[in-house]
């Protein structure tokens, strides 16, 4: 499942590579998915290539993925199905309705910063903060460790705690993450995931990154891909707080709620 390295490990080692006598399939769920860079992101891109080559059904998440393969010449069976990442976010918001009952009354962004290709780069680093600087209302940054660790070894931390817009937090569980997520006004991020969770939401985000392999949101006129550029970013941060902003109605390409039964009925 997905594109860790732990999940490329596992691809290899169950192989017909290692094992002549195979009388089992390799199933990969997320397959296709694709940025056309294999340092952007690292080395996720690398990971799902790894996993894609050794499986015998790929589990495609969207159309575009399909196409991705195909033009690969994989040899696996492809079926396309959609990303649980549906079925995992309105169970994660579904249980924590019930847990975090403190709705936020006020209108608020989510930040989420963690890729590598960002924090060990003062240049992306600096450009990130420069962006996040000026969202223009409250901001919830939940904070990785590593991520924090590259801040202040950049000597950025002391900018951002000087920013009263922004409040630094601990990282939070998934369920209340979601919570926050579901009722937040933007998303400002480098992630994956959260690219598809802001669809299942429908919340704008942007998205902190020279690439993606996400691309199917872009089309959906709330993913934005900033590829680090301050001043794109800005304007389209000003563009999703005017009054004139409206969501636009879009289907979500990575499918809808029931995904993990598919599945799951595919492989019985």
């Amino acid at each position: 499942h997905g594109d860790t390295m732990t999940s490329a490990v596992a691809a290899i080692g169950s192989s017909g590579l290692l094992h002549e006598k195979k009388r089992w399939k390799n199933d990969h769920l997320e397959a296709g998915l694709r940025s056309g860079s294999l340092f952007e992101p690292f080395p996720e891109e690398i990971s799902r290539r790894i996993c894609d080559r050794f499986s015998d059904i790929l589990i495609a998440v969207s159309e575009r993925s399909k196409r991705n393969l195909i033009r690969e010449h994989k040899r696996g069976k492809i079926v396309v199905v959609g990303n649980t990442i549906i079925d995992a976010a309105l169970l994660a918001f579904k249980t924590a309705h019930k847990k975090y009952v403190n709705e936020e009354k006020r209108k608020y962004a989510i930040i989420n910063i963690h890729r590598h290709e960002n924090l060990r780069s003062r240049k992306r680093l600096q450009k990130i903060v420069e962006i996040v600087s000026k969202i223009g209302m409250l901001a919830y940054w939940p904070l990785h460790d590593n991520t924090q660790y590259f801040l202040e070894k950049y000597n950025l931390m002391k900018e951002l705690l000087k920013n009263k817009n922004i409040k630094i937090m601990p990282l939070v569980s998934y369920q209340e993450f979601i919570f926050m997520l579901a009722h937040s006004a933007q998303i400002v991020a480098d992630g994956g995931s959260i690219q598809e969770e802001s669809l299942v939401f429908k919340k704008p985000c942007l998205i902190l990154r020279k690439k993606t392999e996400r691309q199917e949101g872009l089309g959906t006129g709330i993913n934005f891909l900033t590829k680090l550029n301050v001043h794109y970013a800005d304007s389209v941060m000003k563009k999703i707080g005017s009054k004139d902003f409206t969501i636009p109605a879009f289907k979500n390409p990575y499918g809808e709620l029931g995904v993990s039964k598919q599945i799951v009925d595919l492989l019985q």
